[in-house]
């Protein structure tokens, strides 16, 4: 149906705008036996759901025929309850009120409220206040709801979670509907009652099939508008209802119902002069009330063209993409879906209860980022699974203390009671050593010796691993490792996270900023151009006022100036011609200013929208990477009081390592420096023992195989100690090295302290000289006795001599001491040295 004006009119002729028929639409399907308590027990059975004790109260005796209100407030029925509630409110044609507030409604009730809510023609107010989890695309479809159902005047958004910029929207085109008299092209309506008998006399089409309808039901029907030649004829049309169109609603009321007086006043004073050039010149008013039926007529169809491009404004293809391209935005509407399913969760996941119990106790700090709840739910939900298992990971390590002095030291414990058993081991042979050498027991010293040695030996060892369980007591001691690698890795993430946001909210806050300086602009453009319509019509307006008062003073002598008034006429149309194509301008950049608006302000919205969902990110970021540096703080803390109290224990046993190795490095080393000289007696041994058998011709000894025999065991005895000493040896080199960073770690925490090797290397030296001091002595002596024989072989030499030169033989002293004179001297006279037997070990 095209919407046109009509003027009320004493006569049928000068009718030249036109209004549409509105049509009725009749209900159908409605039960008349049924109440909606049992209408809402069938449905909840139909959808498997309990039916609600409270509901059914508040529907007992109401019908579906002739409720008008009805209130559901504070009443929680779940999505498949919700969902047979509004399936139960469903086609009630007298509902007026219905309110959902404090029902805890979801996104996902709302496109069937919707749906609803298009089936009763009569709701005029709906209440969804405090529902707190209506979200974005909630507020669309209630945004599209009241844009397209004018039938709407109320609508209560308290306390829903959509945006304030939403709401002002919403609250603009509730506002709209209701200053706009409930008119809806195409739909029923119900219109004020008629105010007059011409009002009054608009009629609808009775069942009885004439074309009379009740008086005062307020309804036109299109076929009382159709003239003998078929054009649309005159009809009452009450002030203020001027247009149905979007753009000329948005003309004040007080405009439109001056400019339909004005145009009545015009049409009356042509007809009062019509009649007046009927009566005085027939033929010449004939001619000019064709003419003008002609222009009327014209008038009508410029009215329609001008109508059918008014409505052509509402079909303008401007769109969220038009408004991202011409600003050169980065956020267009796919990519706020996009990051608005990175940000926001879907329905039903549900968050981490431990970070959400972290976040929580980090909020109670004073430095913390306070965020709702809800805030915290719904952020912690999208938040990257890796970074909420190092927290749970932190936490637990929190919680669990794994790492304490008595679990890193419990090795030691376990390994006392076996250094105590082998301390007391090595006391024991030490002492019987030490009397087995006051003894002078020698095979049992060195026994004894031997098992010291064995003993200590095995104590190094056990001092060894107690050391090493101190240095890498294993892994609870590597727990700081773990910690330091997993807040390295939770920082990381936080960085990342909070680095994206921030620059999601930069580009946000960049093209908001856009949009309001492309706001600015067009809102200027828009009012210039206001302006110079205004300026326009003033100006067509005093243009029009002098055209009639020039045709008033024509009409007084019509005959004498007809071609005059033909002229002005034409130019009275030339004006119009060029009012309505200024004003069809106008009405068109009214439009697309509006639809650009429109488009704006729901972008703007939900970017503003957005940015509050992407900042509560970065406060939950904030507040988590609070929770890792203090976490890692007390555990750290934990972790070095516990390697302190390690660290001195590492030291004590460094120093009781020490101990234990000065002493059996020591022992080693004073019993390889008797192996050491033993090997040089059995040298020499076997020297002197060799030095037997060269002499066995010369002094006839018959134990010639005795000393053969005597010194292959001297041999076999060489080679045992040889072993003993290279086993010595090596023990006691790998027991220097194994001291080695035992004794750097001392040097370093600044004990001052011998090593072993140089206490070891002063005691051989002192008793070295001691031997050497006792075998030059022994030298000594070999050597007196060897000068001693040098001068009897020297005195026996020259008596031969003598005796051969004189050839006295008697010179020469018997060979027996008992046959030589006294005081004679001879060979066997000299003294000899008695042969020394043979001594060894």
């Amino acid at each position: 149906q095209i919407p046109t004006f009509t003027f009320r009119s004493q006569v049928s002729v000068s009718s030249c705008l036109f209004v549409g028929m509105q049509g009725s639409k009749e209900l159908e399907g409605i039960s008349r036996d049924k109440s909606l308590s049992d209408k809402y027990i069938a449905q909840c059975n139909l959808l498997s759901t309990r039916p609600d004790n409270g509901i059914s109260k508040i529907m007992e005796g109401k019908y579906q025929n002739t409720v008008r209100r009805l209130d559901f407030s504070s009443n929680y029925l779940g999505a498949a309850g919700t969902q047979a509630l509004l399936e139960t409110i469903r086609d009630c044609p007298c509902l007026e009120y219905v309110s959902f507030e404090n029902m805890y409604l979801k996104g996902e009730s709302i496109p069937t409220l919707v749906a609803v809510v298009k089936t009763l023609p009569s709701l005029t107010s709906i209440n969804l206040a405090n529902n707190n989890t209506l979200g974005f695309s909630a507020a669309k479809l209630l945004l599209a709801l009241v844009k397209t159902n004018k039938r709407l005047v109320e609508m209560d958004l308290e306390g829903t979670g959509i945006a304030p910029a939403t709401q002002e929207l919403i609250s603009k085109y509730l506002t709209d509907n209701a200053t706009s008299g409930a008119y809806w092209v195409g739909t029923p309506t119900r219109q004020p009652k008629a105010s007059s008998p011409q009002q009054a006399g608009t009629r609808r089409p009775g069942s009885d099939g004439s074309n009379q309808a009740p008086t005062g039901s307020g309804y036109t029907d299109e076929r009382d508008n159709t003239g003998p030649d078929g054009r649309l004829a005159e009809k009452p049309l009450e002030a203020g209802k001027l247009s149905h169109t979007p753009a000329a609603q948005k003309l004040k009321q007080g405009q439109v119902k001056l400019q339909c007086e004005q145009l009545k006043g015009q049409v009356l004073d042509h007809e009062d002069r019509m009649m007046r050039i009927v009566l005085e010149m027939p033929p010449k008013a004939e001619y000019k009330k064709n003419d003008m039926t002609n222009r009327l007529n014209q008038a009508a169809q410029y009215l329609h063209d001008y109508y059918d491009a008014a409505q052509s404004i509402n079909k303008s293809t401007y769109n969220d993409g038009n408004l991202v391209s011409d600003l050169s935005m980065v956020n267009s509407t796919p990519r706020i879906d996009d990051l608005t399913n990175e940000y926001i969760p879907p329905e039903g996941r549900e968050p981490d209860a431990t970070v959400v119990k972290i976040v929580h106790q980090v909020m109670q700090q004073p430095k913390s980022v306070q965020m709702e709840k809800k805030a915290v739910d719904q952020t912690i939900s999208v938040t990257d699974q890796e970074l909420v298992d190092l927290l749970k990971k932190l936490h637990n390590i929190l919680i669990s203390n794994p790492v304490t002095v008595e679990t890193v030291l419990a090795g030691l414990l376990k390994s006392d009671e076996m250094l105590r058993r082998l301390l007391t081991k090595v006391d024991d042979v030490e002492q019987a050593r030490t009397q087995a050498l006051e003894d002078e027991d020698m095979h049992k010293a060195e026994a004894y010796h031997d098992e010291s040695i064995k003993l200590q030996n095995q104590l190094m060892k056990l001092l060894q691993d107690r050391l090493a369980m101190v240095e890498s007591p294993g892994d609870e001691i590597q727990l700081i490792t773990t910690v330091q690698d997993s807040e390295k890795r939770a920082y990381h993430k936080v960085v990342q996270a909070r680095d994206i946001s921030n620059d999601v909210i930069d580009t946000i806050n960049k093209d908001i900023l856009k949009i309001e300086a492309a706001k600015d602009e067009k809102t200027k453009e828009y009012n210039e151009m206001c302006d110079d319509f205004k300026r326009l019509e003033m100006r067509n307006a005093q243009d029009l006022h002098t055209n009639a008062q020039k045709q008033q003073k024509i009409w007084v002598d019509l005959l004498d100036c007809y071609a005059q008034l033909k002229i002005l006429a034409e130019q009275r149309k030339t004006m119009v011609d060029s009012y309505v194509s200024e004003r069809d301008t106008y009405e068109h950049s009214k439009g697309n200013y509006e639809q650009w608006m429109d488009c704006a302000l729901k972008h703007q919205a939900r970017l503003e929208n957005f940015v509050k969902d992407v900042q509560i990110f970065v406060d939950l970021m904030d507040n988590i990477e609070i929770y890792v540096r203090q976490t890692v703080r007390t555990i750290n803390d934990r972790i070095h009081s516990v390697k302190s109290e390690v660290d001195k224990q590492l030291i004590e046993e460094q120093k009781n390592y020490y101990k234990h190795f000065r002493r059996f490095y020591l022992t080693i080393g004073e019993l390889l420096d008797k192996k050491e000289e033993r090997l040089e007696d059995i040298d020499e041994m076997m020297e002197a023992n060799n030095f037997h058998l060269q002499m066995v011709k010369e002094s006839l000894d018959p134990n010639s195989a005795m000393y053969k025999d005597h010194n292959l065991e001297l041999a076999k005895l060489k080679d045992s100690v040889a072993i003993k000493v290279d086993w010595l040896r090596d023990l006691a080199d790998q027991s220097a090295m194994d001291f080695e960073p035992v004794g750097a770690a001392l040097t370093e925490i600044g004990f001052h302290f011998v090593h072993p090797t140089i206490e070891l290397q002063e005691n051989m030296v002192g008793h070295k000289e001691k031997v050497n001091e006792a075998k030059k002595q022994f030298a000594d002596k070999q050597a007196v006795k060897v000068e001693h024989a040098k001068d009897s072989i020297q005195t026996m030499s020259n008596t031969a001599k003598q005796a051969k030169m004189t050839g006295i033989s008697s010179l020469i002293s018997p060979l027996s001491p008992r046959n030589q004179p006294p005081g004679a001297s001879g060979p066997g006279s000299a003294n000899k040295t008695p042969r020394q037997g043979l001594t060894y070990n």
